[in-house]
């Protein structure tokens, strides 16, 4: 039998009140995400988000900022390559 890590959650400081989450995903993955104004940076890979009824892909060094919606946002690989990226609330 063979496990595979689909989440890996890092959290850093980017100052003393507010965290900055780093997630991996992995192809697969599907991750939901808070209904809170936040900032999604892709540090390596390339994200599907879905937010709101609207689609976006964020790649390396992109960043997309989510509003408060009626649903969850969602977060996912694009393509078959992991990703690794930031969660920042502002």
């Amino acid at each position: 039998m063979t496990l595979r890590l689909t989440t890996q959650e890092i959290v850093i400081r980017a100052n003393e009140t507010e965290p900055v989450r780093r997630i991996q995903l992995v192809p697969g993955a599907v991750l939901r995400l808070p209904r809170r104004q936040q900032r999604i940076q892709v540090i390596f890979g390339a994200a599907w988000i879905t937010a709101d009824g609207r689609d976006y892909a964020v790649r390396r060094g992109d960043s997309q900022l989510l509003k408060p919606g009626r649903y969850e946002a969602l977060i996912s690989p694009l393509g078959s390559r992991q990703i690794l990226f930031d969660i920042e609330t502002v």
